[in-house]
């Protein structure tokens, strides 16, 4: 039987920015569902440097981010992320773990008993139930030596994954060169796979649209987002969705992450109108299975707010943003970070609107609310000052 599809290929180097921006929004798409990421990182000195900068990014995102090291004598996934979330207050907002510590696990066996890596990758293979009951996205950080034993020794778990990210050294300016030639083989044996197997189904009479071709196709687009070549990417996606949209339904959970997979890149690529269809459909979801007042609605709020706002239809994004903080006010309190942001939000709203005096006062009140809640130091907490002072100078304040 004729293969369409291989199974492995080389794939090229990808610069760590740009693994870690597509961790984040692979992160963002995940969030409220079981979703395993895997995070391939041979340097310990580097990879605390890559969660702080993940964590950083999602928190400006308004996710809320946890970090678990997986206990060296007690090596197991289920329990390591229980414990944790036990130990958490109930969040009301979007979460997320990120797993470090599995590649200080030894491979040592003492007195016939297993490995702590084999124990790790024992209790992996059997963590479907444990991961679903979380219901977050977790990203395990491992080495590559401990990626390729995984697959080996947790074949259900490692076919689960939703994404494997590699984070390496920055490129040198060579290095940058030789990654551009393997982008293009990649994506050159990619598009051939594809030729290929819609010419065998044609010739059969039978159709290619199948889950298995949109998620070459995704392999194929994620290829051109890899290499910044997000346009050519816009219609894969296109028709990975309408693949979704009538084998899976509109409201599939994967239907709707592809959706908003779609609305970013359509967001990315200058087609915010397009990104405002998408992102109104996903916040219709939204309302429709989590209700009106829950946290994640407000998230889809805020990017359709964002949307109009990058449109300059400031009469669309205002009333969205007021019920965005209006949402966070009621369910997480008027003292959590995420109602902070709300009100920055809408400060920066106001003031593009021209009113200059409405935001100096909702810019006050998102500082003194980071302050108090982040402390005068986090990043967060600088950028609204910032913002704050700015204003302030351009009153005359």
């Amino acid at each position: 039987m004729t293969k369409y599809f291989s199974e492995t290929a080389h794939e090229p180097r990808v610069d760590p920015q740009r693994s870690l921006e597509n961790l984040v929004r692979r992160v963002q798409m995940s969030l409220g569902k079981r979703t395993v990421l895997i995070a391939v990182c041979d340097y310990p000195n580097d990879r605390k440097g890559f969660v702080e900068s993940i964590e950083a990014a999602l928190e400006n995102l308004e996710v809320v981010c946890c970090s678990a090291t997986i206990d060296r004598h007690c090596p197991n996934l289920n329990k390591t992320l229980l414990d944790l979330y036990a130990q958490q207050p109930k969040p009301l907002s979007p979460t997320m773990v990120n797993l470090v510590g599995t590649d200080e696990l030894s491979g040592i066996r003492w007195d016939g008993l297993k490995s702590a890596q084999e124990q790790f990758f024992f209790s992996a293979q059997w963590s479907a139930e444990g991961l679903a009951t979380l219901g977050v996205p977790v990203v395990v950080w491992v080495s590559s030596q401990v990626a390729i034993a995984l697959a080996r020794e947790a074949p259900d778990f490692w076919n689960g994954r939703a994404g494997v990210f590699r984070f390496e050294r920055p490129l040198t300016q060579g290095e940058a060169a030789q990654d551009r030639r393997e982008f293009a083989q990649a994506i050159g044996i990619c598009e051939r796979e594809i030729t290929a197997y819609e010419s065998a189904q044609k010739s059969a009479y039978t159709s290619s649209e199948t889950l298995e071709f949109a998620c070459n196709l995704l392999k194929l687009a994620q290829l051109y987002e890899a290499s910044e070549q997000d346009e050519m990417a816009v219609p894969l996606y296109e028709r990975i969705l309408k693949i979704d949209s009538v084998i899976l339904g509109e409201d599939h959970l994967e239907t709707i992450s592809d959706t908003t997979r779609l609305a970013e890149l359509y967001e990315r690529t200058g087609r915010e109108a397009r990104a405002a269809e998408l992102y109104k459909k996903v916040l219709d979801n939204c309302r429709e299975t989590l209700g009106d007042r829950h946290p994640k609605t407000a998230i889809g709020i805020n990017q359709l707010a964002y949307v109009y706002r990058l449109m300059g239809d400031y009469e669309m994004a205002l009333p969205l943003y007021k019920e965005a903080l209006a949402i966070r006010r009621d369910v997480l309190g008027a003292d959590h970070e995420s109602t902070a942001t709300s009100l920055n939000n809408l400060a920066g709203l106001r003031s593009a609107m021209g009113d200059d005096d409405a935001a100096l006062l909702l810019y006050e009140e998102a500082v003194e609310l980071f302050d108090r809640v982040l402390g005068t130091s986090h990043p967060r907490t600088t950028v609204v000052r910032t913002n704050l002072g700015a204003l302030r100078e351009r009153m005359g304040r």
